[in-house]
């Protein structure tokens, strides 16, 4: 599912696939303007998952919640 880079720089940065699956589930888009999509948590995407997920989750992975992915 991930390229090899992906896997590289999620283990440089300590990110784990969970965080990745949330960000495409449920991250904001923004686009490049070089032909790539950048996922991102916003207020509302953060919301939806204290939603589905709960609080506890939502305070557990708050450091997690300013990593992006370039897609």
């Amino acid at each position: 599912m991930y390229s090899e880079h992906a896997r590289i720089r999620m283990q440089q940065r300590g990110v784990p696939p969970l965080i990745v699956e949330w960000l495409l589930q449920y991250g904001a888009v923004a686009y490049d303007h070089h032909g790539g999509r950048i996922r991102f948590f916003d207020k509302k995407s953060k919301k939806r998952i204290r939603q589905e997920k709960g609080e506890i989750v939502l305070r557990r992975f708050h450091e997690l919640f300013d990593s992006y992915a370039v897609v």
